[in-house]
């Protein structure tokens, strides 16, 4: 179903942020029934699935002007449906505050630079042409060193629909010489309240999508077969056991080195695998929220905060299958990399919550590892989390805390973790600087990690479903009606509500889920219906 059709939304307009995920000055939320934080303006609109496009015409034809772009146009047409432009560098070149280009169908090979901006009341919107799909592709383009195919150097910009693939596919430059090619992203933002949503990309020597302006969001986006730089394995195309210049493959963060720290991005409603980098990841950030993403089978860690302050990780589904095609199974980490030697950007990961995330089969390391001695898990909430290892992954860790490099590497500071099912073999060498409370294990765990109100024992999960790539869901995860970690769990005001965003009972359950599933939601509408008034389309 497509996500207008039938339902009734509300449209919030908020002046101020009041809380750090979702912080843009000005921001559009729609929702299905109720509305929260400070609303000036409530307007009801019933969006059927064959009006979207409509819609958008008549909110656009008011604040700004439409223009189109196809492979069949031409650059001195007047940008037209009728009389489309040919190349989307020239169109993006041309738009201004409040405009939109619809694009058609079709390849176009080029790398393009936005650097117009809209502003907070009237966004640049690029965007899919109904229900065509145009594709950006490099695989004929020679590109030098630090290419990307899309580059979003304006502000308040949001891109949406596109197919994006094949940049330094071989790591010379797409041109099969022997140059070695650095970089190669898929998308690059660097500029401020933009957002990507509704994007496939695949086949990039360097990032899939990466952002390091304040505000930025990915959303909704498909990402796969990118960070070929890592790629370490002999007799797998294009990969080098020399690989370099080490790439991620969906990243809110800043360049090492580069004297800032990104703020307040979001990371949601994303599905990442097969990518020879950490699969998402926040490093050099403050306030990063990344939820309601679908992560599998990537080459470093599924998940990644490293060097991250208030990050919010919740409502993720992360996992790894057996004889993937990156052939590894990593998990999910909390770690420092960075010793920044710029005391104004010392920053070592602290005050990130980690809540209602289901993993299978893909370790859980809460500071199992860190390369910055002296970090550790620092005023951090993990609860409400749960954690499963099956047949599959047999041997492994499955939740890991303290340090495995030296004695007194990780140092541990006020940090709770409570209301999480753990069904595997867990590591603690230590409970200093740790609160453990209200946590279910299928076996009896290190000394360091029992707590008040634990439950030893088969949590009794439905394991319901396919665990095949693309293919887990969160009823895997449901509590049997006979589970008993229903209503053993501690009341936390960070986890009023589970991974479905039901309101949790009086006393919750343990675990992520204290409701029957749902599906993973929709973030925004690939077509981005805005200036209803003074919104930011989000």
């Amino acid at each position: 179903m497509n996500a207008y059709q039938g339902v009734t939304h509300i449209v919030e307009i908020t002046e101020n942020h009041t809380k750090h995920t979702d912080p843009s000055p000005l921001h559009l939320r729609t929702t299905k029934g109720h509305v929260s934080g400070n609303i000036k303006t409530k307007i009801t609109m019933t969006l059927l699935a064959t009006f979207p496009l409509i819609f958008i015409l008549l909110m656009n034809s008011v604040y700004g002007s439409t223009y189109y772009v196809a492979t069949s146009g031409n650059n001195n047409n007047s940008g037209t449906l009728a009389a489309p432009w040919r190349t989307l560098s020239h169109s993006v070149s041309k738009l201004q505050p409040g405009d939109t280009l619809f694009a058609l169908g079709g390849t176009y090979a080029e790398t393009v630079w936005i650097g117009n901006s809209g502003t907070a009341s009237n966004p640049i919107i690029i965007t899919a042409y109904g229900n065509q799909k145009p594709v950006i592709d490099g695989a004929t383009l020679s590109v030098g060193n630090w290419a990307s195919l899309i580059s979003l150097g304006g502000n308040y910009i949001f891109f949406s629909g596109f197919e994006i693939r094949n940049i330094n596919a071989d790591g010379h430059g797409g041109n099969g010489g022997s140059v070695e090619i650095q970089g190669g992203d898929g998308v690059n933002v660097t500029g401020t309240s933009d957002t990507v949503s509704n994007l496939t990309v695949h086949n990039t020597w360097a990032q899939g999508i990466i952002a390091s302006g304040d505000y930025d969001t990915i959303q909704n986006s498909t990402v796969y077969y990118v960070a070929m730089s890592n790629c370490r394995l002999s007799g797998q195309t294009n990969c080098s056991p020399s690989a370099r210049s080490w790439s991620s493959c969906v990243t809110i963060g800043s360049p090492f080195n580069s004297g800032k720290i990104t703020k307040y991005g979001t990371i949601a409603g994303n599905t990442v695998f097969n990518c020879w980098g950490e699969g998402i990841s926040t490093w050099l950030s403050n306030g990063t929220t990344i939820q309601d993403n679908i992560v599998y089978d990537n080459w470093a860690e599924n998940l990644y905060v490293d060097n991250a302050v208030n990050a919010l990780v919740q409502r993720n589904i992360i996992y790894n299958t057996s004889n993937n095609y990156v052939q590894a199974h990593s998990g999910f980490a909390l770690a420092d990399e960075v010793a920044n030697t710029n005391s104004d950007l010392n920053q070592l990961s602290s005050k990130n919550t980690v809540i209602n995330n289901l993993i299978l089969n893909a370790q859980f390391s809460a500071y199992g590892w860190t390369i910055v001695p002296g970090s550790g898990l620092n005023n951090v909430l993990i609860a409400n989390n749960t954690i499963v290892s099956t047949a599959a992954y047999p041997g492994n860790v499955i939740f890991a805390t303290g340090g495995n490099n030296t004695v007194g590497n990780v140092v541990n500071q006020n940090s709770t973790i409570f209301n999480n099912i753990v069904s595997g073999t867990v590591s603690a060498p230590s409970a200093s600087g740790l609160t453990f409370s209200n946590n279910a294990w299928t076996t009896s765990p290190p000394a360091a990690t029992r707590g008040v109100g634990d439950i030893i024992g088969n949590p009794q999960l439905a394991e319901a479903g396919s665990t095949a790539a693309g293919q887990l869901t969160a009823g895997y995860f449901q509590l049997l009606a006979t589970s008993p970690a229903f209503g053993k769990g501690r009341v936390l005001s960070q986890v009023a509500i589970d991974f479905n965003n039901a309101i949790r009972p009086t006393p919750p359950a343990m675990g992520a889920l204290d409701s029957a599933p749902m599906a993973m939601p929709i973030h925004t509408p690939a077509t981005c219906s805005r200036k209803l008034s003074n919104m930011h389309c989000r």
